[in-house]
């Protein structure tokens, strides 16, 4: 089975291992986001590596992330996290997408109080309609802000979005947002909202840390079944993209067992399992697979 895994973390000199294990594992490709560890500057928590700008924004940098995905194309490739208030956003975002190795671009797009309302009240615009005309998918982190996507969705039709990590809250400061409307985010519920979203064609969601949203338990977390169900239900098997976040995720799980979960649940057939796992991912990063 050709599986990609769409969303991991690699720094310096971990290449070599994370090939070690995905050819133990069976797994054939990752997709990269580059990230270190958090450091704190004037314009608060940076995800390292990268630099700030003059006006306190931020632009990410990706060195093992290139440097894994020149030396082994078919098994590595990545997409790069930025920040709207670039002020060179528009050239950062046509070079990415001029690369033989970026897949998408990546948006925290509420990972503050100020961008969260920005996101909310269409400051996302200029962003989102370079990466339209750049023809590269944009992947969104907005847990707990996903009603408010669908204008975004409207606008760029012909824009791909991918939504992170079922776009529920994983543990985020929700302290800037109403008592009420904070406490509907932060519910398993809230996955009732997400799964509106399968009504526009152009939205596919990231399913990662599933047994940390759906209280799974222990391996092989047969509670994510049913709600696995209920999102191919509604986006269709072709819409949801697998991904283990083995590198964040809490608590810590073997990758292994985040690749069975899928490929070994009795209720999946093989053809959806085979989507999930791999074909979704190809098809929406515009990655083939290369011939054995």
């Amino acid at each position: 089975m050709d599986i990609v895994d769409a969303q991991i973390h690699m720094g310096p000199g971990t290449i070599d291992a994370n090939l070690e294990a995905m050819n133990a594992i069976g797994i054939r490709s990752v997709l990269i986001d580059e990230y270190w560890y958090r450091s704190e500057s004037a314009g608060g928590l940076r995800n390292q590596p990268g630099f700030e700008l003059p006006n306190g924004a931020w632009r990410s940098i990706y060195p093992t992330a290139e440097l894994a995905s020149t030396l082994h194309p078919d098994r590595f490739s990545y997409f790069v996290r930025l920040d709207r208030n670039d002020p060179q956003i528009e050239m950062v975002m046509r070079v990415l997408a001029s690369s033989p190795h970026a897949r998408a671009f990546r948006f925290l797009a509420v990972a503050t109080p100020v961008e969260a309302a920005a996101f909310c009240e269409g400051g996302f615009d200029r962003a989102f309609e370079i990466a339209q005309d750049a023809g590269l998918p944009v992947c969104l982190f907005i847990p707990g802000y996903v009603e408010y996507l669908p204008r975004y969705l409207k606008k760029f039709p012909r824009l791909q979005f991918v939504v992170d990590h079922w776009g529920l809250v994983m543990g985020q400061d929700m302290r800037h947002r109403p008592e009420a409307e904070a406490r509907r985010a932060a519910s398993p519920d809230y996955l009732d909202e997400v799964l509106k979203l399968a009504d526009y064609p152009n939205v596919a969601i990231k399913i990662s840390h599933a047994h940390m949203f759906f209280a799974a338990g222990d391996y092989p977390y047969e509670p994510i079944r049913r709600v696995l169900r209920r999102a191919i239900t509604s986006f269709g098997a072709d819409r949801l993209i697998w991904s283990s976040d083995k590198t964040v995720v809490r608590p810590a799980i073997g990758w292994s067992d985040l690749v069975h979960y899928i490929r070994d649940d009795p209720e999946l057939s093989l053809d959806e399992k085979q989507q999930i796992l791999g074909r979704n991912a190809r098809r929406i990063f515009n990655w083939p697979a290369q011939a054995s």
